[in-house]
């Protein structure tokens, strides 16, 4: 562990340097004569392990600030032979004023080699250059000492676990523990051919049903074409043989307009009004109209100046879908098979068109209609006969109320959000429905 206290630093653990496609690595690292660093006087050991080459090498590098670019090339020793040595930066004295360069000498006589060294004698000055004697022969390798006790600056560690007693669990090194072979969430043993064994192979039986116990009891239901379960497959608690939406063609509506007692009053659609009526949507269910109930729309070639809009939001007040301008809406009760005092009177469904279909996923939805332009008497629509706060639709509890039955005034256009719109609930609510056309 080095600490350098001024910066508030630490260095801990080897540094590991991966080959690059060309066989090289940079890496950068403190110098070892740093100041401020604790301990001081240390040196790197540097570890060679090259895939193909059997062994690895290490030995000691001094990796002083004064030279900042370290090639490992040029301070490995070539023969690996040569023992391991740490090396140790000598003494420096001071440096003298530098005299004038006196000529050169004459090459002296090369003396025997002193096997013992003499004493260290007093620095003297510098004196001129010689030319550079003959490089003599390596000495013989000398026999490697014992391994000495870890200094204050060594590094004492396993995947990076410190020492000096090192403790290795089974992730510390990568591997799984013997008590996860075949135990549940561990791994699966391999028999002697290498395969799993099929005591540990899962029990494929309990993904499968027969398939000859469809629609039998204890069995499985099957499904339409809708992958929906058919009706008699229903529990009994279910309702049978009632009356839909789908069973009339819509995808939802707000009410049963059969339960609905006719309502004497006509009413008729004020310009600028937004009228709202909310749906609860079960099932993923596509649709791409708004289905207004009408008691008198003879469409748009009686009333040219009128101009729709229909747009379905979420629960939290959101617009899904919109429409655009709609202007040439048919009249309703024109449907073949409807009775002749509806088509007459133009009673009937009147569909305005979306802007696309879109998908609705389970939830509360409140699907919408505005008469943005046009006559006081343009559309008269059915109703139900109860004023929205008699009405029971909009009972609700929990905490935040979501009456089915709300309107807006003095809307321009088809709004983004409900938000801010200050909802009412004190007029006779419109018959809606949707559906896909």
């Amino acid at each position: 562990m080095l600490t350098f206290s001024d910066s508030d630093v630490f260095v801990a653990g080897p540094v590991v340097a991966v080959l690059d496609e060309s066989g090289r690595f940079a890496t950068t690292l403190p110098a070892t004569d740093s100041p401020g660093m604790n301990p001081s006087g240390w040196s790197y050991s540097v570890r060679e392990n090259l895939t193909g080459v059997v062994g690895s090498r290490t030995y000691a590098l001094l990796a002083p600030k004064a030279v900042p670019d370290v090639d490992l090339a040029d301070v490995a020793p070539a023969d690996p032979t040569t023992p391991t040595y740490v090396p140790v930066p000598g003494p420096r004295g001071e440096t003298g004023a530098t005299g004038p360069q006196g000529p050169k000498g004459d090459k002296g006589n090369v003396g025997a080699a002193s096997t013992v060294p003499g004493p260290k004698g007093d620095k003297g000055d510098v004196g001129a250059k010689g030319d550079q004697g003959a490089k003599g022969d390596p000495g013989p390798a000398g026999a490697q000492g014992p391994k000495g006790d870890p200094g204050a600056g060594s590094v004492n560690s396993v995947n990076g676990k410190p020492g000096p007693d090192i403790q290795l669990d089974a992730a510390s090194v990568g591997a799984v523990p013997s008590a996860a072979v075949g135990a549940v969430g561990g791994v699966a043993p391999l028999n002697s051919f290498g395969n799993v064994p099929t005591t540990n192979l899962p029990n494929l039986s309990a993904l499968y049903v027969d398939v000859k116990t469809k629609g039998l009891a204890n069995g499985v239901a099957t499904l339409d074409s809708a992958s929906r379960l058919p009706v008699a497959q229903l529990p009994t608690a279910a309702p049978r043989n009632t009356w839909t939406p789908q069973a009339l063609g819509f995808a939802a509506w707000n009410v049963d307009p059969g339960s609905v007692a006719n309502p004497t009053a006509v009413k008729y659609a004020k310009v600028g009004r937004l009228y709202l009526s909310a749906m609860n949507i079960t099932e993923p269910t596509s649709v791409n109209t708004v289905v207004v109930m009408a008691r008198g729309w003879g469409g748009s070639a009686v009333a040219p100046n009128a101009r729709f809009r229909a747009g379905i939001y979420d629960e939290s007040g959101a617009l899904v879908m919109g429409s655009g301008d709609l202007w040439q809406v048919g009249p309703a009760g024109q449907i073949p098979g409807t009775s002749a005092p509806a088509t007459a009177n133009h009673i009937g469904a009147v569909p305005l068109a979306l802007n696309g279909a879109v998908t609705l996923q389970p939830g509360r939805y409140r699907a919408g209609f505005l008469l943005r332009q046009g006559g006081a008497s343009d559309f008269a629509y059915m109703h139900i006969a109860n004023e929205s706060p008699s009405n029971p639709a909009n009972f609700s509890l929990g905490t935040a109320a979501f009456e089915r039955e709300v309107y807006a005034d003095a809307v321009a256009d088809l709004p983004t959000s409900l938000s801010g719109l200050g909802l009412r609930g004190d007029h006779d609510p419109t018959i809606t429905a949707l559906a896909k056309l």
